[in-house]
């Protein structure tokens, strides 16, 4: 852009060389101000001004060169007109200087040229430097984030290997109760047979006692009651057995009851724990889509650079095949020359500034971005394992008491006890009714909890109604 100006400014400074030969009125006065106005233009222009600049400067161009056609036209014809041989001497002498400096200004043009091409490879090394400090930047954050993955990786095999050994220990407790289970039918059964072999003898006892009945009414009348008090408290033994049957059966249904809300609860577990994973990957996926963004900024602007390179190749090339051609530039004075080399002096170091402190703050954010995604991982790791901590506390606590629940039933069904032991629970149990002392002792051993809602306690007399 600077070279470009110039070489305007030369051209009119030419133009206005010509018009003191007496082709001054060819010349506006409004070329040759926004020809200096060009020149003083800060860097900071925008796209639109530069745009418009350089429409502005193909027209002065052009009428440049209406003017140095006027004047070679006019030249031609003051020759034709007859003009003395000291009048070609001086014209040649002009010629002469003219040619002159105009190698002179070619020269500086070229020197400027590598000016140009020194400051755009200083800019390339910036930008690859640039470059190689977002991926080193990059490559650690993805390191950070692999380190999370496989943390997180850990911490849910461990929970895992403590679910599959808490579905174990349940599955072993509930095969101890099935077995247990068989155990009791296989103790009914034998009951039963006894059952049938007290009857049996019962009736091979009350057919004697018929044959016997001749010769001993009374004896008869006595055994017949002593069978039939035999019968009812028979008939009370089996409605006992019968009731805790029944409780046997409502035991296994709360038991059932239990292992469904258990497996409720670790469904439940499991949903949120997809829903977590869910969440992390949709996090993922958008720090991925960020950094997809992010790349297609950074190419978009690789490819304005590199356009805006090209084009001020291209611009360059123009402006030094302008230079070589235009025969018009006689008056390149040392001042201006010197005036343009601290310009260019000046727009290095302005540009060398702003290069840097794009570099600075381009650092300063991926640092920011670094920082901000690392503490982000931090959170939800924190987070998740707090909530994991809780969760197995939890889970230990539940394990805990259902073994200490077995502990105590394994306990009470120990046999012979101690005679302190039968002491105690015939002190506790023994003034109780039947319904009473089985609700106490399934209550005591912590097969049923007790609510402390009012609605929801449950009342002796409605055990024993069930």
């Amino acid at each position: 852009m600077k070279l470009n100006q110039a070489a305007l400014l030369l051209s009119v400074i030419s133009g206005a060389t010509i018009g003191a030969n007496g082709l001054s009125t060819f010349l506006p006065r409004n070329t040759r101000t926004l020809s200096f106005t060009r020149l003083s233009a800060t860097p900071e222009a925008t796209s639109e001004d530069k745009k418009v600049s350089d429409e502005d400067e193909k027209a002065n161009e052009k009428k440049v060169a209406d003017l140095q056609k006027a004047a070679k036209a006019k030249a031609k014809k003051t020759e034709s007109a007859g003009f003395d041989k000291k009048q070609a001497a001086q014209k040649k002498k002009a010629a002469d200087k003219k040619k002159a400096k105009t190698e002179k200004a070619a020269k500086a043009a070229a020197m400027k040229a590598e000016e140009e091409a020194a400051v755009l490879k200083a800019e390339e090394e910036s930008q690859i430097a640039a470059e190689k400090e977002a991926a080193r930047v990059k490559a650690e954050e993805e390191a950070k984030i692999k380190a999370a993955k496989e943390e997180a990786a850990k911490i849910k095999a461990e929970e895992e290997a403590a679910r599959i050994k808490a579905e174990e220990e349940e599955a072993a407790r509930i095969k101890a109760e099935e077995e247990a289970k068989i155990a009791a039918e296989k103790e009914a059964a034998k009951i039963k047979a006894k059952r049938e072999e007290a009857a049996r003898v019962k009736a091979e006892e009350q057919e004697a006692a018929r044959v016997k009945a001749e010769e001993q009414e009374a004896a008869r009348v006595k055994a017949e009651e002593e069978a039939k008090i035999a019968a009812e408290k028979e008939a009370a033994k089996i409605k006992a057995e019968e009731e805790a049957k029944i409780a046997a059966e409502k035991e296994a249904a709360r038991i059932k009851a239990e292992e469904e809300a258990r497996v409720k609860a670790e469904e439940e577990a499991r949903i949120a724990a997809e829903k977590e994973a869910a969440r992390i990957k949709a996090e993922e996926e958008a720090r991925i889509a960020a950094e997809k963004e992010a790349a297609r900024i950074k190419a978009e602007e690789e490819a304005r650079i590199a356009a805006e390179k090209e084009a001020a190749r291209i611009k360059a090339e123009e402006e030094a095949r302008i230079a070589a051609e235009k025969e018009a530039a006689r008056k390149a004075e040392e001042d201006a020359r010197i005036a343009a080399e601290k310009e260019a002096a000046r727009i290095k170091a302005e540009e060398e500034a702003r290069i840097k402190a794009e570099e600075e703050a381009e650092r300063a954010r991926l640092r920011a971005i670094s920082a901000e995604a690392e503490a982000k991982q931090r959170s939800i790791l924190g987070e998740r394992l707090q909530r994991e901590a809780a969760e197995r506390a939890v889970i230990k606590a539940r394990i805990e008491a259902e073994a200490a629940r077995k502990a105590a039933i394994a306990e009470a069904r120990k046999q012979p006890k101690p005679a302190d032991v039968e002491k105690n629970l015939a002190d506790k149990y023994g003034a109780m009714g039947n319904e009473e002392r089985a609700f106490s002792i399934l209550v005591d051993l912590g097969i049923v909890e007790l609510s402390l809602e009012p609605e929801d306690t449950v009342d002796p007399d409605d055990f024993a109604a069930n």
